[in-house]
């Protein structure tokens, strides 16, 4: 019925607007409606939407409001539920048309990249990474669960407390013996990273402790993250090493930018030639 009625722009915009309510309700209470049928009417609204836009531009080439109603339907259904292929064999079932549904192929892919490079997944498979399930595509990225912080971090780090003046810092650690050392308070607990550069500063007061001089105070890895969350704390702090702490703030270790990097490209790498069977 909508890709046969023909009615105006202000008229689909509206049942549009009333629908993505009607599924954010739907989903937002927990119902399990508001994914496959309504991907599909409301890609074809943004379609006919699409192509009654473009129509009052002369100059800019037309476009069947059908057409872009079943393009629209394919891409916008990808990017919900996923399944590219799936998709577009829906369009050539209905338009039994091979020109159209390489269209809706191109379109198709166009959202799954889309998709993939902005939020990872489609909004189902996020559905079921929710619920714990463990959803695997062809190409695995089960790898990214195991590679954690806990097995990349570097052990035995130089620690110091907080409350130690800073001219017994410059002796216990002098230039160029380590970039950074990492704090902790009377209790034992993370307490913050000073970088050694910064006590040898002639504006720093001796007789100060080193603490007043600490960075990243609440900033820190847990040796469970995966390879993902570290990269993303990483760029959140701009900060070129991390503490590793367990759940009582105890100092594990430490961990560097540089060097998380260097692994999860040697694992995409490794992934890649397990693709390709090299």
């Amino acid at each position: 019925m909508d890709l046969g009625a023909d009615v105006g722009l202000r008229f689909i915009f509206l049942v549009l607007l009333v629908k993505i309510l009607a599924s954010t309700v739907s989903l937002g209470f927990g119902f399990r409606g508001g994914l496959f049928f309504a991907s599909l009417f409301m890609g074809s609204l943004v379609g006919q939407l699409f192509a009654g836009t473009i129509a009052h531009f002369p100059s800019l080439p037309q476009v069947d409001p059908s057409d872009a109603a079943l393009i629209g339907m394919a891409a916008l259904a990808v990017a919900v539920v996923g399944g590219p292929m799936t998709m577009s064999m829906l369009v050539l079932e209905i338009t039994h048309d091979f020109a159209l549904t390489g269209a809706a192929i191109a379109a198709a892919l166009c959202s799954s990249t889309l998709v993939r490079e902005l939020f990872g997944y489609s909004f189902s498979t996020w559905r079921l990474h929710m619920r714990g399930e463990n959803v695997r595509s062809a190409r695995d990225v089960g790898w990214l669960r195991t590679l954690t912080v806990g097995k990349m971090m570097q052990r035995g780090v130089p620690v110091a407390s907080d409350q130690l003046p800073i001219a017994e810092f410059r002796q216990r650690f002098p230039l160029g013996s380590t970039a950074k050392v990492v704090l902790v308070d009377a209790e034992g607990q993370y307490s913050g990273m000073v970088e050694t550069a910064k006590a040898f500063v002639p504006s720093a007061a001796a007789e100060a402790p080193v603490g007043s001089l600490a960075i990243l105070q609440n900033a820190a890895l847990l040796p469970s993250q995966n390879v993902r969350a570290a990269i993303a704390a990483f760029d959140t702090t701009e900060a070129d090493y991390l503490a590793v702490i367990d759940d009582k703030k105890t100092v594990l270790g430490t961990l560097s930018e540089r060097f998380v990097h260097r692994r999860y490209s040697e694992e995409v790498e490794k992934a890649q030639r397990e693709l390709f069977g090299e």
